[in-house]
């Protein structure tokens, strides 16, 4: 779980996402941008943005707004 967003996002860090790949990571959440998406990255990294006040569970389905 991450405020900045990866570089999946067009306003992401690159290094996020290549942190993640570092760890073993296989999901990446994230807010601040304000826009629910998913994306997926290096080594099959899956990428949800989360909008605003927004709940996502671990597969990523938006469960509020």
């Amino acid at each position: 779980m991450s405020h900045e967003a990866p570089g999946s996002h067009p306003h992401g860090f690159r290094v996020i996402g290549e942190l993640a790949a570092s760890m073993g990571v296989k999901n990446i959440f994230h807010g601040h941008l304000h826009e629910n998406y998913a994306s997926v990255i290096k080594n099959n990294i899956k990428v949800y943005g989360v909008a605003d006040s927004a709940v996502t569970d671990l597969f990523g389905n938006t469960l509020s707004v």
